[in-house]
């Protein structure tokens, strides 16, 4: 006898032994009746049909993901397939014959003795999450749907188990928990910073704004969202405002601050100091760009007119003594590296002195 699929070919045997005795007892004349009738062959047929109805059955439960467990109703475990086996650690050998008891923590016994006792009644027990152990002795948290095992008269003789690990199910919920705390957290710092701060796609389009950015722009969330970063920058800094955002989505200057020039809706510039980090998703690539800019125009203001007053003489606005050294230095370095002269011409003002020391 050839093997079917490879399978083995005692298991072929077996499965032609088994069939063989039932079309012998569905063929055996009953009283009354004519041998060789329609009947006996309908009869051969739905025998036929069950078996291999009951052999799918079996495949399901051998080769399902999910362990499914069936016991009687005292608890005893009579199947156990191979997932229950990866999922507990107990081989078929080990826990057929044993009582399911066995599998719950030392706490939980008269749990499982309830649920024996409800599904027995006909009543199934549908995701019922509880603390079961392994063989090794740790605990988990497993999803438990029990139903009752019937025979052809609707009599209650086992249970079936199936039994999923909710250890992963629950952390998905816990993080999923963390995920809605931490966008909570986002939106709530968002919305009390003093400084702006937007979400924006890798294009530079808008996907999120604080009301700071629109304070400090001066348009409403519907304009930024319809625009896109760089149409917030003077003309002439357009294509360098682009680089940059292309530099930060290559990882070259992630986090890094620099300042920037941008355009009010009033025509007014404002100068800030941006920080543009990038966002990356779940499979670590990159997402969104998050920006935050600082009103720095005040500051700016200050370092300029510091920078002014040093280098310029504050009664004629002419450059002073400071910044002529600096030029100077800087002409006598280039003449060296050139091989050239450096000439100087000093003009002097009679009574200049007068004039300067009294105003």
């Amino acid at each position: 006898m050839h093997s079917k699929g490879g399978r083995s070919p005692s298991r072929d045997i077996e499965d032609d032994v088994l069939v063989a005795a039932a079309v012998h007892d569905a063929i055996k004349p009953k009283a009354g009746a004519v041998s060789g009738t329609p009947e006996v062959v309908h009869t051969v047929t739905e025998l036929r049909q069950r078996y291999e109805a009951a052999q799918y059955l079996a495949a399901v439960v051998e080769f399902s993901g999910e362990a499914i467990i069936s016991s009687t109703l005292d608890g005893t475990i009579t199947s156990w397939n191979p997932a229950a086996a990866r999922l507990y650690g107990y081989s078929s050998e080990e826990i057929i014959g044993t009582s399911v008891v066995l599998l719950s923590a030392e706490d939980r016994t008269g749990e499982a003795a309830a649920v024996l006792a409800q599904v027995g009644a006909g009543q199934s027990v549908v995701n019922f999450e509880r603390v079961e152990r392994r063989k090794d002795g740790t605990f988990f948290t497993v999803m438990l749907t029990v139903s009752p095992i019937c025979d052809s008269d609707g009599t209650v003789v086992g249970l079936s188990e199936i039994v999923c690990d909710a250890t992963e199910a629950r952390q998905a919920a816990q993080n999923a928990r963390s995920l809605v705390a931490a966008e909570d957290l986002v939106r709530t710092v968002m919305a009390s910073a003093s400084f702006g701060i937007a979400l924006a796609g890798l294009d530079g389009s808008f996907r999120v704004v604080n009301r700071a950015m629109c304070d400090l722009l001066g348009y409403d969330v519907a304009y930024f969202l319809a625009h896109k970063l760089p149409d917030f920058v003077p003309p002439t800094d357009v294509e360098e405002a682009i680089r940059a955002r292309a530099r930060t989505i290559a990882g070259e200057s992630n986090g890094g601050t620099e300042t920037l020039l941008l355009l009010r809706a009033d025509g007014a510039t404002v100068w800030v100091r941006r920080l543009t980090v990038l966002i990356r998703d779940a499979d670590g690539q990159p997402n969104l760009l998050m920006v935050q800019v600082e009103d720095i125009t005040a500051e700016r203001q200050a370092q300029e007119a510091l920078t002014y007053q040093a280098l310029h003489d504050p009664l004629t606005g002419l450059h002073n003594r400071a910044w002529i050294l600096d030029m100077l230095a800087l002409d006598l370095r280039a003449a060296k590296r050139l091989g050239t002269s450096v000439g100087a011409l000093l003009v002097d003002l009679d009574n200049f002195k007068v004039v300067n020391e009294s105003l």
